[in-house]
């Protein structure tokens, strides 16, 4: 669940709002995979929850040599999930 909303706020799926979160539709298969999975790997293991990110990061960068991910200072994923997750957050509106 985690990895696929990060899919959500990374922007891989685009924005409804460039303030909310960027528009990020243009990148890789490969490269939106191993972000998805690197934010749910830093929301989890923060949290305490154990999952198997680890693994599929190795695993996918072994078959996926030719992705080379490099995080933004500005990537908001992983800050949005770790606020859902200690607060109700109020709807948004555009």
């Amino acid at each position: 669940m985690v990895h696929e909303l990060a899919h959500l706020y990374c922007g891989h799926l685009g924005t409804p709002h460039e303030t909310w979160w960027p528009d990020r539709k243009g990148l890789s298969h490969e490269a939106t995979e191993i972000e998805a999975e690197s934010v749910a790997y830093l929301v989890c293991g923060r949290a305490g929850v154990d999952c198997r990110s680890e693994r599929y990061l190795k695993d996918y960068v072994r078959h996926h040599e030719n992705v080379a991910h490099q995080p933004r200072a500005d990537d908001r994923g992983p800050g949005l999930l770790e606020e859902m997750s200690r607060r109700r957050m109020t709807p948004r509106t555009v």
